[in-house]
């Protein structure tokens, strides 16, 4: 089999696998070694062949995370730059989600946690929830509305 066939091959099997950006695909036919010019071949017909479109890509990708992972859009927006693609492209893909309501999403994720901490003082439960929500990339602001809402200013309700 000849490196074209060879890189052709590698490169259907990574993308039967999990969709990639065409800078993930690169770098993991190049960490298989394979030749530069066949790398650049088999990625030029795979744009042509539409198997392979960063923009698709970006807007698949960040629907997913946000609904199905309820992560905040700033990880999102991190987790596509990380993926070598273009600011144009995430900025196109953070705009096809930019209906979806952050503090829904994280109040859903918190409710969830939160179910989860019985027992604790409501400090805890407190502390825990916001790293929760860090982590999972909302913003500072949602943060609080949601900690305001489900625990509440001096209420106990949620606790």
């Amino acid at each position: 089999m000849d490196g074209l066939e060879k890189t052709k091959k590698a490169a259907l099997r990574l993308l039967a696998y999990r969709p990639r950006s065409e800078s993930e695909l690169r770098s993991r036919l190049a960490q298989k070694r394979m030749p530069a010019e066949s790398i650049e071949s088999v990625m030029e017909e795979l744009r042509r062949g539409g198997m392979l479109d960063d923009a698709r890509f970006a807007k698949l990708y960040a629907l997913s995370r946000i609904q199905s992972r309820t992560f905040g859009k700033d990880r999102v927006k991190r987790e596509l730059m990380q993926r070598g693609l273009s600011g144009a492209v995430v900025e196109n893909a953070m705009e096809s989600i930019a209906d979806i309501d952050d503090g829904s999403v994280a109040e859903e994720t918190a409710r969830k946690k939160l179910a989860t901490m019985k027992g604790l003082t409501p400090e805890a439960k407190k502390r825990r929830l916001h790293g929760t929500l860090m982590r999972r990339g909302f913003s500072s602001t949602v943060i609080f509305k949601v900690l305001d809402g489900l625990l509440g200013a001096g209420s106990d309700e949620g606790l």
